[in-house]
């Protein structure tokens, strides 16, 4: 009996209890509420946002027909093993890194704020302009800071040696611009980008990488593949935080394609007379 007893007196739950025992701490709940949503707000506006740009590419119809975007009078073949190998080409390293050197797409500019960093497309107030420097010889990221102060900025440049480790360039007060920051062998030269002194009110953050690293960075957010199994028809995709940057970027990557098939064909028809 008394065995039953204890065990009874062990199972025993009593619910009210605990309810008043939570209600009696309610503060503690409430907090911890209002710091998660405060913890999930400030992740999300700090984070910048990614969209996606989709484009679709004809190769071939079923009947045999051309209805072509991309490939239209290139003489490609329609087996699967072809246009597998034409996907391939078009997402290249050596097709992407073309695409960012004609987009000047290895040179970045972002506005840095103390909650977020907000990328720009050919709309920042300075350009960076090489001058006798080989963007293609660089083996590390030149980062530029150029933050307003009364009257000045105060510009600093850094990049990495060999090792990783960090190298200041420079770390100065300018009145104004142009201005020149060497590197590589030469130097950036930054301007104003327009006719006028634009208004600069936040700290402009300017990168310079080789297109060749750059292309790396790209390649993963770009995919391309058959739209379903038997398809004809790619389905181009590629991520990225400003919609016009990610258009310019796919119907340049298709122009250039196109270029390089038509110069084969040529080249083909050219040996065959």
């Amino acid at each position: 009996n008394n065995t039953s007893v204890e065990k009874n007196s062990e199972e025993t739950f009593d619910i009210t209890g605990f309810f008043l025992e939570c209600i009696s701490h309610w503060k503690w709940f409430v907090a911890t509420v209002i710091i998660l949503a405060v913890g999930a707000m400030f992740y999300c506006f700090r984070q910048t946002p990614v969209y996606e740009v989709t484009s679709v590419v004809y190769i071939k119809d079923d009947d045999g027909d051309t209805s072509n975007v991309l490939l239209e009078s290139l003489g490609l073949s329609a087996s699967k093993g072809n246009i597998d190998n034409e996907i391939e080409v078009l997402r290249s390293k050596n097709q992407i890194t073309d695409v960012v050197e004609a987009l000047n797409l290895y040179t970045t500019y972002s506005w840095k704020t103390f909650l977020r960093t907000t990328p720009l497309y050919n709309n920042s107030p300075i350009e960076a302009v090489l001058d006798s420097v080989d963007i293609h010889a660089l083996k590390t990221t030149l980062n530029i800071k150029i933050k307003p102060q009364k009257d000045a900025f105060r510009l600093i440049a850094k990049t990495r040696n060999a090792k990783g480790d960090k190298i200041e360039i420079c770390d100065t007060i300018i009145s104004g611009f142009p201005y020149s920051v060497p590197f590589g062998g030469g130097a950036v030269r930054l301007r104003y980008t327009g006719d006028t002194i634009p208004v600069i009110n936040k700290t402009l953050l300017v990168s310079l990488s080789n297109p060749r690293a750059v292309s790396k960075t790209i390649s993963p957010n770009l995919t391309i593949a058959f739209a379903s199994k038997d398809a004809t028809v790619l389905n181009v995709v590629y991520r990225t935080p400003i919609i016009k940057a990610g258009e310019d970027f796919v119907r340049t990557l298709v122009d250039f394609y196109n270029i390089d098939a038509a110069n084969l064909k040529n080249q083909g028809t050219e040996n065959t007379q």
